[in-house]
């Protein structure tokens, strides 16, 4: 009975050890980035209702952030962007791209077969829970032949646990690249195009409203598949994804 309970628990111990979190979410970032922006905002309300200011009215730095201001100090991104504060009737916004630096931004789940990544997961568990009963039986059998019987059943059990692990991990990994890699490319095409259209200088840094929208070169914002954020930088410059390694960079050869 004990030998029972004691193979429940480990049963339970890896299978969640082998539940990774599939949706990698960066909310310590996304806690400060919008707790800052919600800060302004607040700020902005305040400040339209003392001085009857209409939803169309833009506010100053000066109007906001100073001793004796609704803000003391002006507000920084943990990530290194920018905060732009518009009217007062449109949200401030920061200049990185990313559901962590959004308002109302909600993570990118990812888009991958989780039900069966899951199943495969847990039966790697509960397939370690075999092998080690029958390992237990090797060590307390005493029939040379029941012995190597067991040992060749556990290795067949690590086999087929160990064996479909670089189809999962691999084929993840690859394809969240290439969607970073794509939304970089998008990102760059759409800089040059505004830049053009606009007769922007190579230094001339966009924003992002001036590329997405329904009306823009990008019609909703790219989402990193790792939970990174996007740098769209001078129009001269390469757009960056915050994550650093293989495949977030647009100089990554494939």
């Amino acid at each position: 009975m004990a030998l029972h309970a004691l193979l429940a628990l480990i049963a339970l111990l890896l299978a969640a050890m082998f539940l990774p979190d599939l949706e990698p979410w960066p909310n310590r970032i996304r806690a400060s980035c919008v707790a800052n922006l919600k800060q302004i905002e607040r700020a902005k309300a305040e400040w339209a209702r003392e001085f009857n200011k209409t939803a169309a009215d833009v506010p100053r730095d000066s109007d906001l952030f100073g001793e004796g201001k609704y803000i003391r100090e002006r507000p920084t991104c943990p990530e290194g962007g920018t905060y732009q504060l518009w009217t007062v009737g449109i949200g401030a916004t920061c200049n990185l791209i990313g559901w962590q630096h959004q308002l109302n931004g909600r993570p990118l789940r990812y888009q991958g077969n989780i039900t069966l990544q899951k199943a495969f997961f847990f039966s790697c568990g509960i397939g370690w829970v075999a092998v080690i009963r029958l390992l237990w039986g090797v060590w307390q059998g005493k029939r040379p032949r029941q012995k190597l019987l067991l040992a060749g059943l556990a290795g067949i059990l690590v086999v087929l646990t160990v064996l479909p692990l670089p189809i999962f991990v691999p084929a993840r990994v690859t394809s969240s690249r290439n969607a970073c890699i794509a939304n970089l490319w998008a990102i760059q095409g759409a800089k040059e195009t505004w830049a053009l259209e606009n007769k922007k200088s190579p230094t001339d840094v966009p924003w992002p409203a001036d590329l997405i929208g329904s009306d823009k070169y990008i019609r909703a914002a790219p989402v990193c598949p790792a939970g990174g954020s996007y740098r769209l930088g001078a129009v001269r410059e390469k757009a960056t994804c915050s994550v650093s390694g293989p495949g977030h960079s647009i100089d990554f050869n494939r």
